[in-house]
């Protein structure tokens, strides 16, 4: 049930960020600024995050084929993991463009690059998993606090 949970919820991220305008690729400029953001992806955990991801989508689906098998499953992997990564990074190189010049993505590079970023990097998505637990149960509290109130009003 947690894998299920942290499946949508990694899929309801890739979905929104997907959500933004896509741009094609056309010029140098862009080309390089792809590259750096891919660069970026690799130093900060990010495209880990998303072949966790890709492999939890596969998974949910080995279940849903079964008669299909282990080989095949491992040759559909490795031709949509590289590809899919490749793809997401040129359809979010806009959304990162509106906020972030290649300079400033130079500069977060070097930060990853750097002891405590390293540390930050290795460490974000164990902290990300735990922080979501946190807010889950947040939630829920906060939730049922709203419902005793709306409760005590009627």
């Amino acid at each position: 049930m947690y894998k299920i949970k942290k499946t949508v919820l990694c899929l309801i991220f890739l979905s929104q960020s997907l959500s933004f305008v896509y741009a094609d690729v056309k010029s140098d400029t862009d080309a390089e600024y792809v590259k750096t953001l891919n660069t970026l992806f690799q130093v900060s955990g990010s495209s880990e995050l998303y072949s966790l991801t890709i492999t939890q989508i596969l998974a949910i689906l080995q279940e849903q084929h079964p008669d299909i098998s282990k080989e095949k499953w491992t040759a559909i992997e490795k031709e949509f993991s590289d590809v899919t990564l490749n793809e997401l990074t040129v359809m979010l190189a806009p959304v990162y463009k509106k906020y972030f010049n290649i300079d400033d993505l130079k500069e977060i590079i070097k930060f990853y690059n750097t002891p405590v970023g390293r540390k930050y990097s290795k460490n974000l998505l164990p902290l990300t998993q735990d922080a979501m637990l946190v807010g889950t149960e947040w939630g829920r509290k906060i939730g049922q606090k709203i419902s005793e109130r709306i409760d005590d009003i009627e």
